[in-house]
C-alpha cells in the first residue's frame, strides 16, 4: 500500500488530531507510534475507492476512541504515555482509559469496540496493520428463497472486522477445544467428539467427561509408572480433574511469579500461591491513588488477586511428591506436562481399551461437567482456576467470596469426587483383577485453617457499613409522622434502597423505574423495562419481590404516581416546597452514609454486587442469580428460563428464602414495614 496525498478533507482530520496530540506530553510518542497505522488506513480507503469525505469520516471515526481515550488518562499515565518506548506500551495506557469513569460511562459494546480500535490502529507487529479497503460480496435473503449479492463499504468491512475480533475473545471457557475435539482414532478416522457446542454446557453424560471409574483407573496407571513420571502423571490427573489446572500447571513455578496470569507458584514452605487472573475493569486508582483506596476499603471490601490456596490433602501431597523433580524453576519442567499426560493416557487405553485420550482440554471438561453436577458455584471454580469463562466472568467479577468459602467448596468437591471413583473401582474389582486403591492415604481429610481475604469484585460493601446505613433509613422512617412530607420521603428512600439489593437492581434501574400504565399496583412482583442489546427490540423483565418487601414497595410507588404528571407509577421525593422531584439511588445513599457517621462513599452499583454475593452464599446457583439480575455476560441482558434446568418450580421458593435470610442479615423490620 502506498499512502495518497490527503484530500482537504482528510487534512482537517489529521490536523485536529495533531492538534490534540500537542495537548499532552506524550503526544509526539504517540504520533510516531500511531503513523503506521494511520498509513494503512488512508492507503486501504485509497484502494477501496472511498470518496474524500467517507474517507475523512472512516479516519475520524477510527481516531475518535483515542482521543477520548487521551483526554481521560490521569496525569500518571500521561507521564508514562511520555515516556512509553513500545507501540505495545502506548496501546496499553490508551486501552486502560476505557477503564475511566469515562470508559464505564460507555455502553458495553461501544467500550469493546472503542478497544479493538485502538488495539487495530497500534499494532504489535507491521502484519497486523489494519486493512480497511477491498470489495467483498455478502449475501442477503430475498422473499426466503433467493439470494442477491450486496456489496459491503469499508465502513461495514471495519465494523465486521471489529465485531469478529471480539467473538475471539470471547473464548475462555473454549480453553483446550482444539485439543479436546480436534484428536481422531486411527481405528475410525473419525473425530471422537465432533461437535463443540457440547462444550458450552458440559454434564456428566458429555461425551469426553472422566466418569468415576476412568479417573480411577488413571490413577492406577500413574502408579505403574516410573518416577519422576508416577508423581507427575498423578499431579497432571488430579490438577486437571479435581481443580480444572491445564495451563495453570504447564506455567507453574517453583521459584516465584513470572507474570503469567493465572499462574501457580509453590513457595520455600510449600504453600501453593495463585496468582488469578485480574479482571480488567478494576480501577486504576484504586492502586495508584491511595487517598481515594482508602475512602473506599473505608466502607468496601478489599479483594485480592494473589493469594494462598489451602488444597485437600490428597492434591498437596501430589504437589509436594512432583515438586521434588522440578528443575529450572519449574514444577513441570520443559514439556514434561505433555509426557506425563500421554504417559497416563497410555497406560489408562492400556488398562481400559474402550477409554478415550486423555488432553488437556478433556480433563478441563470433565472438571467444568463434574462442577456442574454437583452445584459448584463460578464465582468459587474462579477462585480455583483463577480463570473464569467468558460465559462467567460477570459472576465471577460480580461476587465478593471469601477464600475461606473456596476452600470450603473445593474440598467437599474432591472428597465427592475420589470417595466416587473408589466406590467405582470396588464395584468393578472382580473385572479388573482386583486392582488397589492408588492413592497412598484413605479419604480423611486433615483440618485446614481458614484462608483470610476475599475476592471477586472490588466494589462489594460490607456487611456491617450496610446494617448502619439501613439502620438510618429505618429511624427516618419509624420516626416519620404519618402522611407527612418526611414519611413519603423516607418510606421512598427505605424502599428502593432495600429493593436495590434484594432484587439486584441497577441504579439505572432504580433512578428509571417506570412502570407500564396497566400495572397493578400490589402483587408479588411487577414488569419493568431494561437494557438490551444495540439493534434490539425493547426488552422487559418481570421482578419477583420479596414477600417481606412488598407493602413498602407499593406505598412507595403508589405516592409516585400520585405525583405523577401522567399517572404512571416511578420514585419521586417531596422536596420543601412541595414539589416532586426524582430519585436519585446515590444521592440517597451519600445522605444516609454521612447521618450515619461512616466515612468514604457508597456506589450505588455496589448494592447489587453486595444482593449477588449473599445470594451466592446462600446458595443460589449462578442461572437463578443471573435470571434475577437480567444478566447473561459481556454487559447483556438475558431473560432466558431455560438456562435454569429442569426445576422451575422450586426457583422463586429459594428466591424468597434467599431474600428472607437477607433481611434477617441486615436488620430489616420488614414486619414494622407497613
Amino acid at each position: 500500500m502506498t499512502r495518497p496525498e490527503p484530500t482537504p478533507e482528510v487534512a482537517a482530520v489529521l490536523a485536529a488530531w495533531e492538534q490534540a496530540l500537542r495537548a499532552f506530553p506524550g503526544g509526539p510518542a504517540l504520533a510516531a507510534h500511531i503513523a503506521p497505522g494511520l498509513a494503512a488506513l488512508l492507503a486501504s480507503c485509497a484502494e477501496a475507492g472511498q470518496s474524500p469525505a467517507a474517507t475523512a469520516r472512516t479516519l475520524g471515526a477510527a481516531l475518535s476512541p483515542l482521543r477520548g481515550a487521551l483526554q481521560h488518562l490521569t496525569p500518571d499515565q500521561q507521564a508514562r504515555l511520555a515516556d512509553a518506548r513500545t507501540v505495545g506500551k502506548t496501546r496499553r495506557l490508551l486501552q486502560a482509559s476505557l477503564h475511566s469513569p469515562w470508559g464505564r460511562g460507555l455502553k458495553p459494546a461501544t467500550r469493546d469496540q472503542y478497544g479493538t480500535k485502538i488495539a487495530r490502529l497500534l499494532p504489535d507487529r507491521p502484519a497486523d496493520l489494519p486493512e480497511f479497503g477491498g470489495t467483498r460480496q455478502g449475501f442477503i435473503r430475498v422473499k426466503n428463497t433467493t439470494r442477491a449479492p450486496v456489496s459491503r463499504s469499508p465502513g461495514q468491512q471495519h465494523a465486521q472486522a471489529t465485531r469478529r475480533q471480539e467473538r475471539r475473545t470471547a473464548g475462555e471457557l473454549a480453553h483446550g477445544l482444539r485439543e479436546q475435539f480436534g484428536p481422531a482414532r486411527p481405528e475410525t478416522g473419525r473425530k471422537l467428539y465432533p461437535t463443540a457446542s457440547l462444550w458450552v454446557n458440559p454434564t456428566p453424560r458429555t461425551p469426553g467427561v472422566l466418569d468415576d471409574l476412568e479417573l480411577a483407573i488413571a490413577l492406577q496407571a500413574c502408579d505403574d509408572l516410573p518416577e519422576p513420571w508416577r508423581s507427575r502423571g498423578r499431579l497432571v490427573v488430579l490438577g486437571g480433574a479435581l481443580c480444572g489446572w491445564t495451563e495453570q500447571l504447564r506455567h507453574a513455578r517453583l521459584d516465584g511469579p513470572s507474570g503469567q496470569r493465572p499462574e501457580l507458584v509453590r513457595d520455600p514452605v510449600g504453600q501453593l500461591w495463585l496468582h488469578a487472573w485480574q479482571p480488567a475493569w478494576v480501577p486504576d486508582w484504586l492502586t495508584h491513588d491511595p487517598v481515594r483506596r482508602a475512602a473506599h476499603l473505608a466502607v468496601h471490601h478489599e479483594v485480592q488477586s494473589d493469594y494462598v490456596l489451602p488444597l485437600h490433602p490428597v492434591l498437596a501431597r501430589a504437589l509436594a511428591a512432583a515438586a521434588d523433580f522440578g528443575a529450572d524453576g519449574r514444577l513441570l519442567p520443559g514439556d514434561s506436562y505433555s509426557e506425563a499426560l500421554a504417559r497416563v493416557s497410555a497406560g489408562l487405553q492400556a488398562l481400559s481399551p474402550t477409554a478415550a485420550r486423555l488432553t488437556p482440554g478433556r480433563l478441563l471438561l470433565s472438571f467444568h461437567g463434574r462442577a456442574n453436577a454437583s452445584s459448584y458455584p463460578w464465582p468459587a471454580r474462579y477462585g480455583l482456576t483463577g480463570r473464569p469463562s467468558a460465559a462467567h466472568t460477570m459472576a465471577a467479577a460480580y461476587t465478593a467470596l471469601p477464600l475461606a468459602a473456596i476452600q470450603e467448596h473445593h474440598a467437599r468437591f474432591c472428597h465427592d469426587r475420589l470417595s466416587a471413583a473408589r466406590e467405582a473401582l470396588l464395584v468393578n474389582a472382580e473385572r479388573l483383577g482386583a486392582p488397589a486403591w492408588p492413592l497412598d492415604h484413605e479419604l480423611a481429610t486433615e483440618p485446614l485453617a481458614a484462608a483470610p481475604g476475599m475476592i471477586g469484585s472490588w466494589s462489594t460493601p460490607r456487611l456491617a457499613v450496610l446494617r448502619d446505613v439501613y439502620a438510618t433509613l429505618q429511624r427516618d422512617f419509624f420516626e416519620a409522622t404519618p402522611g407527612s412530607r418526611q414519611a413519603h420521603n423516607t418510606a421512598t428512600r427505605l424502599a428502593l434502597t432495600a429493593g436495590a439489593v434484594s432484587l439486584l437492581l441497577r441504579p439505572a434501574d432504580v433512578d428509571g423505574l417506570l412502570l407500564p400504565e396497566r400495572q397493578p399496583l400490589a402483587g408479588p412482583g411487577f414488569a419493568q423495562q431494561v437494557k438490551s442489546r444495540p439493534g434490539e427490540n425493547e426488552s422487559w423483565v418481570e421482578r419477583e419481590l420479596p414477600a417481606g418487601l412488598q407493602s413498602l414497595w407499593w406505598r412507595a410507588l403508589s405516592a409516585g404516581a400520585g405525583l405523577s404528571p401522567d399517572g404512571r407509577a416511578r420514585p419521586w421525593l417531596i422536596d420543601r416546597h412541595g414539589q416532586p422531584q426524582p430519585f436519585r439511588l446515590q444521592d440517597c445513599l451519600d445522605a444516609a452514609l454521612a447521618a450515619a457517621g461512616l466515612p468514604g462513599q457508597l456506589r450505588a452499583h455496589s448494592l447489587r454486587h453486595f444482593g449477588r454475593s449473599w445470594y451466592s452464599a446462600y446458595g443460589l446457583n449462578d442461572p437463578e442469580i443471573a435470571l434475577r439480575s437480567n444478566h447473561w455476560a459481556n454487559g447483556f441482558e438475558r431473560t432466558n428460563y431455560a438456562r435454569l434446568g429442569a426445576d422451575l418450580r422450586g426457583v422463586s421458593a429459594r428466591f424468597q428464602a434467599a431474600a428472607a435470610a437477607l433481611a434477617q442479615a441486615l436488620d430489616w423490620e420488614w414486619s414494622r414495614w407497613t
